[in-house]
Formats: C-alpha cells, structure tokens, sequence
C-alpha cells in the first residue's frame, strides 16, 4: 500500500510540479506537441495558480524534512530491546 501512495505522488508530481516548474523558469517549449493533450485542461487551470503548485510541495517537503531531523529517526535493524537478552547479543556478536 505504500508504494501504491508513492507512485500516485510520483505521477501527481511528474503531471502538476514538473511542467509548473519548467514555466516558471522559462524553460524553452517542445518544437512538436508531445501528444498529452489530454491534460491541457490540467494546465489551464493550473497555470494561474503556477506558484501554489510549487510552492505547496516544497513547503510539505520543508515539514517532513523538519520533522524527520526533529524526530531522530532511527533506521536501527533491531527495535530498542534488553541489549543483555539472547537475540541481541547474538546479533552484536556476528
């Protein structure tokens, strides 16, 4: 399920921030349309709100960074257990 809600951001992101971004920065057009036009209502109403559409994900981006640095996460194989208890020492010992 997970990985079901990443490629759906991923997708949502590659449709919405990607080409928000290139306008933004005044990146240069295709010379031949690239055959998507069935997302040109997407971008006409995305278009106005360009900065909204950048600037909402970098700002979720900014509070999960934060709050991963604020939370210490730990990517420990072993959850916290008695470091004197059989399963523990075995692992430390290999």
């Amino acid at each position: 399920m997970i990985t079901g809600f990443g490629h759906d951001g991923a997708v949502v992101t590659n449709v919405t921030l990607l080409p928000a971004l290139l306008t933004s920065f005044g990146a240069p057009g295709e010379p031949e349309r690239m055959g998507l036009c069935a997302l040109a209502p997407d971008d006409r109403v995305l278009r106005p709100h360009r900065n909204c559409t950048w600037g909402e994900p970098s700002s979720w981006l900014m509070a999960g960074l934060t709050a991963a640095v604020a939370n210490a996460l730990r990517l420990h194989p072993i959850p916290p257990q008695d470091p004197e208890g059989e399963a523990v020492s075995q692992h430390l010992r290999s």
